[in-house]
């Protein structure tokens, strides 16, 4: 008779081959991208979407005791935004005390992600968790904003990511205060100003966390949206594009989640988006001017 635990590492292995395969095969298609110049949203939504398929199977034959749990995608990740070396941001709530079954389920999802060197940042939950607003930690609170459900429950998963909506319009108004904050605080890391030498394309005034930061204003603004500003979802869409094709060639370039848009880069990045001009010089130029407009 063949001893049970030989299977069970082999089973193992088997799982972790097939993991790794998917992500080999999910950052070869999105670096094809890349290097033809197309790494924006679209390619970065494609490049998401196997990520869930890879963090699906994880969970697929886990048992957790019939009790109902949601497992999300938070950030960047639930926006369906990834860059090649993202952090993957999770969300795991669980209906109930966290036992023995509920260790085992998270256990079977991080493990294998440490395993591929991939960057998890994971926030474990209990639903009543979530029945008081936890007014004091406003990024969290923000996340949610963009949840997604991955695998589990559909009510588990809609008691936590309408939260806010049900704390009502005060709360709402103290988030978006706190959001304002935030945002004024990290543009005073940059003088507050876009013009930057070597923009953070992430972090910058005018980067991508602004491009969030406008859609996360308009949702918790509601009916004061439209009557403080003018929002064109199609310019921003346009920025956003150029942005994380940047960003993209950022990442496939170091290999890394690098975002800062550094002199070398910028003429690897210039001839990569096809910027036109005669020299290095001038395909840069032509960058950096598309960049701050």
């Amino acid at each position: 008779m063949t001893p049970s635990k030989p299977s069970r590492v082999a089973s193992t292995k088997e799982r972790q081959d097939r993991v790794a395969a998917m992500l080999s095969a999910a950052r070869s298609e999105y670096a094809a991208d890349i290097q033809r110049g197309h790494g924006g949203p679209q390619a970065a939504a494609r490049f998401s979407d196997r990520i869930d398929d890879l963090v699906r199977d994880l969970v697929r034959d886990v048992e957790v005791d019939n009790r109902p749990y949601a497992l999300a995608a938070l950030g960047g990740y639930g926006r369906r935004m990834l860059c090649l070396h993202s952090d993957l941001d999770l969300l795991i709530v669980f209906d109930g005390a966290i036992g023995a079954g509920e260790e085992q389920l998270v256990k079977s999802l991080l493990h294998p992600l440490w395993d591929l060197k991939l960057t998890v940042g994971h926030q474990i939950r209990e639903l009543s968790d979530f029945d008081a607003l936890e007014d004091g930690n406003p990024e969290f609170l923000l996340a949610l904003l963009d949840a997604r459900l991955l695998a589990g429950d559909r009510a588990v998963f809609d008691r936590v990511a309408t939260q806010l909506s049900r704390a009502g319009r005060d709360a709402s108004k103290q988030v978006l205060a706190s959001l304002l904050e935030l945002i004024d605080q990290r543009h005073n890391g940059f003088n507050h100003t876009f013009y930057q030498l070597e923009p953070d394309t992430k972090n910058s005034p005018g980067g991508l966390r602004d491009v969030a930061s406008c859609r996360w204003i308009r949702a918790l603004a509601g009916d004061q949206w439209a009557e403080t500003a003018r929002f064109s979802e199609g310019r921003l869409y346009e920025a956003e594009d150029l942005l994380f094709r940047v960003r993209s060639i950022l990442h496939l370039e170091t290999g890394r989640n690098i975002n800062v848009l550094t002199h070398p880069l910028q003429e690897r990045v210039a001839e990569t988006l096809r910027f036109g001009g005669a020299t290095p010089q001038q395909r840069v130029e032509g960058l950096m001017g598309q960049y701050f407009r």
